[in-house]
């Protein structure tokens, strides 16, 4: 839906809305058959622990930006602004770079003992940080980087 909606002119398309109105009706039965069967598939109860919640809270919208980060601004810059693979390329690398230099760094606050609830947050708030930034810098004006 997301690679075909700008083609397709996102809700004019009814192959569009027909596999929205599905997809919001197979999670609703979904969830309603998990809830009301005696061994369900997927055990939604345990969602009542508030650490597990949080946990699947802050994992959905961690997946949110990542998918954000790594396929629509390259589409966006690609279609949107004409830049080429090769300049939407290198627009992900500064991201990349900090998580290949944090992932080393966490880990070694880890066996340290750092509190991982603290972790969490600062990588929640960069996160934030990040996005914001993002979408205050990527507008219609930008221009792509000159490459000689």
């Amino acid at each position: 839906m997301l690679e075909k909606g700008q083609e397709e002119d996102w809700f004019s398309s009814n192959l569009i809305v027909t596999l929205s109105v599905t997809a919001v009706f197979g999670m609703f039965f979904f969830i309603w058959r998990e809830l009301v069967y005696k061994h369900p598939i997927v055990q939604l109860r345990v969602l009542k622990n508030i650490n597990l919640r949080i946990s699947v809270i802050l994992s959905f919208i961690m997946g949110f930006g990542l998918f954000g980060s790594t396929f629509i601004i390259p589409l966006y810059t690609q279609t949107l602004l004409g830049w080429t693979a090769q300049q939407s390329g290198m627009l992900q690398i500064p991201s990349t770079l900090f998580v290949a230099v944090m992932m080393p760094a966490v880990a070694q606050l880890i066996q340290r003992g750092v509190s991982q609830k603290y972790l969490i947050a600062v990588g929640m708030a960069v996160f934030f940080i990040y996005s914001y930034l993002s979408y205050k810098i990527l507008t219609p004006d930008t221009g792509a980087p000159d490459h000689k």
